[in-house]
């Protein structure tokens, strides 16, 4: 479990909320849904084989493309973000994303050989579990880098309190960019007073 210990200021925590990005990662879990559809697409294929032209449309998109081609209202606060994210998180989920994009396009591949060999049934059932078991693993992973799930702040020798400044200066740069130089100055001012209390 991450750390309990305050992160962010509670105006910059409240715009995170609102976008669905993790106070401390940076990243949001929205994007678990470009590769969830997918995976719910092929638990359905054994009773349903006519959507694999569905499963085969799919491909790969980078965290910063999946949001730019999204309706999602906040979008340019997501990337913006992912941007800003520290390498700690940013860089187990770029790595776990090449991961699951490859194990996709591996299952697809051999799920078009099944259905073509004549795959069906209990069979095809068995194949899709077992093909979709290590996608599912990594997507749990990937759900857990998002969320920091495993991240303890206090454990962390890459986490200081220079760190809590920085992510917090970083928020207030994505939340606030027109405001002047000097309301920016107060609320990071503001915040490095709060520096000391957060990292205890």
């Amino acid at each position: 479990m991450h750390s309990s210990a305050k992160i962010l200021h509670p105006e910059i925590e409240r715009r995170f909320e609102a976008a669905n990005i993790n106070q401390i990662s940076y990243l949001a879990t929205d994007y678990l849904n470009h590769f969830n559809e997918v995976v719910m697409l092929f638990w359905m294929v054994a009773d349903m084989p006519e959507i694999f032209e569905d499963i085969e449309s799919w491909r790969p998109k980078s965290y910063v493309q999946y949001f730019k081609d999204s309706d999602f209202r906040m979008k340019e606060a997501v990337i913006r973000a992912y941007e800003l994210s520290l390498p700690q998180f940013r860089n187990p989920f770029d790595e776990l994303v090449l991961n699951i994009n490859q194990l996709i396009i591996q299952t697809v591949d051999t799920l078009r050989s099944g259905l073509d060999a004549g795959l069906s049934g209990s069979s095809l059932t068995k194949e899709i579990d077992q093909l979709t078991a290590h996608v599912h693993e990594q997507l749990e992973t990937l759900s857990n880098v998002i969320n920091a799930a495993d991240y303890n702040q206090e454990s962390d020798p890459q986490f200081t309190g220079d760190d809590m400044v920085t992510l917090n200066q970083k928020g207030i740069d994505l939340f606030f960019p027109d405001h002047s130089d000097g309301a920016k100055e107060s609320l990071s001012t503001e915040l490095l007073g709060e520096k000391d209390q957060s990292v205890k």
